[in-house]
């Protein structure tokens, strides 16, 4: 009984491990036949390994100052020249990425962890909740987006985070709209009314 129970369990992990790896091998296929997909996220993945080792990468520290150096034109000691205090450029750009990269994971995952639950539930559960939250939106997005990121940052004090909170605020409505539009739609299909037929 053990021994049948065992092979039964070890075939469904195979199972799994092969459904796995053909949805693995499918979106393989289709990033493949996207190459501007393709190219956009090797320029990601290059931007986050830059941000990674910009210490090893940087010739200079990015706030090293050397204002005999100011202003220079690209050369081989500065690739990129200097700043009007003799900072390198490249170095400030390689340590810069780490700094944009920061600020649009913190907007758009505040964005997602946000917009996209609520757009779920108002598409779902529709009726009043959908016209109270949707009216909240659109008095949201009916203002200006940089007025209500200044009014943002003047309430909470200045700094990147803050910034990047007030961004967000703005992507919330966006991604919001799009996950109920999207939920609405699939709501109507015909397997999610077998599903409740049958008491899921």
């Amino acid at each position: 009984m053990s021994a049948t129970a065992a092979t039964g369990q070890e075939r469904a992990a195979q199972d799994g491990a092969l459904v796995v790896t053909a949805g693995w091998r499918r979106v393989l296929g289709r990033l493949l036949r996207q190459p501007v997909t393709l190219a956009c996220l090797t320029f990601l993945l290059l931007l986050a390994l830059v941000a990674v080792l910009a210490p090893l990468l940087a010739p200079y520290p990015p706030d090293a100052l050397d204002v005999r150096a100011r202003l220079r034109g690209p050369s081989a000691a500065h690739w990129l020249g200097t700043d009007e205090l003799g900072r390198d450029v490249l170095s400030r750009m390689l340590f810069a990425t780490r700094v944009a990269l920061r600020a649009s994971f913190q907007s758009v995952s505040l964005a997602l962890l946000v917009g996209v639950p609520l757009g779920l539930l108002v598409g779902y559960a529709g009726g009043w909740w959908d016209r109270v939250v949707m009216r909240g939106v659109e008095l949201l997005q009916s203002i200006p987006a940089l007025l209500l990121a200044f009014a943002i940052v003047a309430v909470l004090g200045r700094g990147l985070t803050t910034a990047m909170l007030a961004v967000s605020i703005v992507f919330v409505a966006n991604y919001m709209r799009i996950t109920r539009t999207v939920v609405r739609a699939e709501r109507e299909r015909l397997y999610v009314d077998a599903a409740i037929v049958l008491g899921l």
